[in-house]
């Protein structure tokens, strides 16, 4: 796959996922089960994207805490699907 690609082009006959997270820091008086690192307040979330059609396929909201790598946990997978994601969810 290259940059200038498009999904729709890529002649794989399986489902493709992309797994990413990002960090969302809040008020910790208001979230204080949110704690993040460094005691500051932060919630992540955790998103499952099918790439044929943009498709959402699930969202997970955990706090600061929450390492990448446990996430590929919570993830049920699907026979002969790619998964692709950074190189922060490989280690723990």
């Amino acid at each position: 796959m290259y940059s200038n690609t498009k999904v729709a082009e890529i002649t794989i006959d399986n489902v493709l996922y992309a797994l990413d997270s990002t960090t969302i820091s809040t008020c910790i008086v208001l979230a204080a089960w949110a704690l993040g690192k460094y005691s500051k307040g932060a919630v992540k979330m955790h998103t499952l994207l099918n790439l044929r059609g943009s498709i959402l396929a699930k969202i997970h909201i955990t706090d600061g805490k929450w390492h990448d790598s446990n996430e590929l946990d919570e993830i049920v997978p699907e026979p002969f699907a790619f998964y692709m994601m950074d190189k922060g969810k490989a280690f723990a």
